[in-house]
């Protein structure tokens, strides 16, 4: 684990304060929540083998008004 110290106005940490206040989070759970958020949302998939497959082609050519004629 690592220790992470930041620096933020008096207006920042007070609103920050307050809000984590109404949700009944201490300041550290707060941040460590953020930041946590902030990572999901700022994730890096260009390694994930999902995002590099290839479109499928199955040889189907099916008009979108069609496609009950095809799957039953």
């Amino acid at each position: 684990m690592k220790i992470v110290q930041i620096s933020l106005s008096d207006e920042e940490y007070e609103t920050l304060r307050k809000v984590l206040k109404k949700r009944g989070m201490n300041v550290k759970e707060g941040v460590r929540e953020a930041i946590r958020s902030w990572l999901v949302e700022n994730r890096d998939f260009s390694d994930d083998p999902f995002v590099k497959l290839e479109p499928v082609n199955f040889k189907l050519d099916v008009e979108c008004t069609d496609h009950d004629k095809v799957l039953y």
